[in-house]
Parts: structure tokens; sequence; C-alpha cells
């Protein structure tokens, strides 16, 4: 094999794990495996729901340890500037395959302070091939200030569902919290299938993962020392993506190229293309023949045709590491 980048990058198994990869830790009570109480929280978030507002000045979402139905704490999302037709809504979806052809019972306690030309509610959105309803406590759904109460809906889906959301949502001004939720079927909760993580790997998460907070190469590389153990003596490192085409992704590949040629001492790069294009890149990288951004349109792989690519070919050429 020609000594294409004098690094060393193959598509594969390696996996970078950052603080912030996985939400998934399993609730103290409620349908196994969704934190319906709030009680597991992550970087002060409650952990694996998912906050959607179209402009994030307009509101704030957080847990409130002196507010709160059970346990410790609730979900609060409040308004800071938003006018009466916005809305904020955190959720979370569930596997269809568990509710087709069935009805979702959702149910939790909410609370309101001052919410106005609006409203506070529980919904559960169905999604079918070509349509979506949405189901809410509507025309029921608490406004103003209303002191804690348990509310109620149900959604039948449909056995051609092709996702569902679930979550809770406050339309206009104020603040709401909410807390217990649950979801059943007939009275049995719902439970996430066999697989996703258990409580304790995810606490092994927390402890062990290295947060990352730069993707720019040959810096603070104290962040991937953890690698130099990882990798032991092994001469092949692989490293895939969990998207094509995702910019992170491929600038983290970079990062993670120039800290294995400078500090481990990897010396050549392998990547999945037509090898006379590679060995047209390979003489670029040693030699400096060529147009860098014309040899990789050349290699007919869209993934590899992209900015961040391009970015790590000209560091490898900048420094060609021997």
């Amino acid at each position: 094999m020609s000594a294409l980048m004098r690094c060393i990058f193959l598509l594969g198994s390696l996996s970078l794990l950052s603080a912030q990869v996985i939400r998934r830790p399993q609730p103290s009570s409620g349908s196994a495996g969704f934190n319906l109480d709030f009680e597991n929280s992550f970087e002060g978030a409650p952990a694996l729901w998912g906050f959607v507002n179209g402009n994030t000045s307009e509101y704030q979402e957080g847990l409130d340890t002196t507010v709160f139905y059970s346990g410790s704490q609730s979900l609060r999302i409040g308004s800071v500037a938003a006018p009466s037709s916005d809305k904020a809504y955190a959720y979370q979806d569930i596997p269809s395959s568990l509710i087709r052809g069935r009805t979702l019972h959702f149910s939790g306690a909410i609370r309101t302070s001052q919410v106005g030309n609006g409203f506070a509610t529980l919904f559960v959105q169905v999604n079918e091939p070509t349509t979506a309803a949405v189901f809410n406590l509507q025309p029921n759904a608490p406004s103003g200030t209303t002191g804690w109460q348990v509310y109620d809906l149900s959604a039948t889906v449909p056995a051609d569902t092709t996702d569902i959301l679930f979550g809770v949502t406050l339309h206009g001004s104020g603040t709401a919290w909410f807390d217990q939720l649950s979801l059943d079927v007939n009275g049995v909760p719902v439970s996430l299938p066999i697989g996703y993580p258990t409580p304790a790997q995810i606490a092994w998460l927390q402890q062990n993962a290295t947060p990352l907070t730069t993707l720019q190469p040959a810096v603070n590389d104290a962040e991937l020392d953890p690698l130099k153990g990882a990798i032991g003596t092994t001469r092949i490192v692989g490293l895939g993506e969990g998207t094509h085409g995702t910019s992170e992704f491929f600038q983290m590949k970079s990062r993670v190229v120039s800290y294995l040629a400078r500090n481990l001492g990897f010396t050549i790069f392998a990547i999945e293309a037509n090898m006379p294009e590679a060995y047209e890149m390979n003489d670029y990288v040693l030699n400096g023949n060529g147009d860098p951004k014309q040899l990789l349109t050349a290699m007919y792989f869209w993934t590899w045709n992209t900015q961040e690519v391009l970015d790590m070919v000209l560091i490898c050429n900048t420094h060609r590491w021997r």
C-alpha cells in the first residue's frame, strides 16, 4: 500500500464517547426507561428529554427542586418574552412497534403560574405515512394560575403508525411545571425493549466518558489522551461515523488523525476509494502535486467530497508526517 497521508485512518470500529452521547437512564418510577418523573438529570437538564423552541430566547426549560408534585424535582418551562402564539415543548419518542393498533394512555401532574393567552398541556403525536394526529388536553388544559392537578389523555394508535412522540407543552406566556408522568396501554406501563442501556451502564458512561470541548486539530490534546490506553500497541485504528455527511463527525476524525500521527506514531492513512484516484491524492499529500479539491471530487464518493475531508487533506499535506 502506498503511504497515503502518512497517518492511519481506516473506516471501522473505534467509537469515541463524549458525556453528551447518550441520555437514557432508568427512571425511579413510572414506565421503564423514560425518566417520566424527572428525577434523573444530566448536566443540569432532565435526562433523555429533548426541548424544542423556535426562538431559544423566548423560553427556558429546567429542573425545579423547589416546586414539585412527587420526588424531589419537576420539569419547569417558562416564557421569557414569548408572544401569545408561540410555544415550547419537551418530548420523547416511543418505538411504534410497542403501541401500534392499541390505545395509549398518557397522564401527568401540571401546575401553572400566570399562563396567559395560552395553556399548558400533555400531548401525543401519532405519525402515519401520510398524516399526523396530535392529541392534547384542549379544551380542558390549564391556564392562568393553578395548583397541581393530574390530567389524562388517550390516543388510539393506528396499525400503520410510523412514529409516536409524547411530551409536555407550554403555549403562550407564563410558567408551567410538569411531574409524575405515566404511559400505559390498558393499565400496563409502557417499557422500552431489551437492549436499551441500564442505569448501571448509564452511570458508568457518565463516570468514564471524556467530554470533548473542541473539534479543532492540535488543540487540547489532553482530551484525546485516553486513546493511548484504548489503542495500546495496536497499529490499525478504524474510525466510522453515526451518519454520513455530518460535519462534526468528520471534523472529529480530522482531529483524531492529527492526534494519532503526532502523538502515537501512526504513519499510513487508508480510505475507501478508487485506487488510481487515491494514488493521485497520495501524490498531492506527499509532494504537493495537483488540486486537492478536484482530487476529492474525482474519487466519486460524495462522503469524501466535503470541506471537512478537504481540511484534513490540507493538514496532512502541511505537516507531511513521515
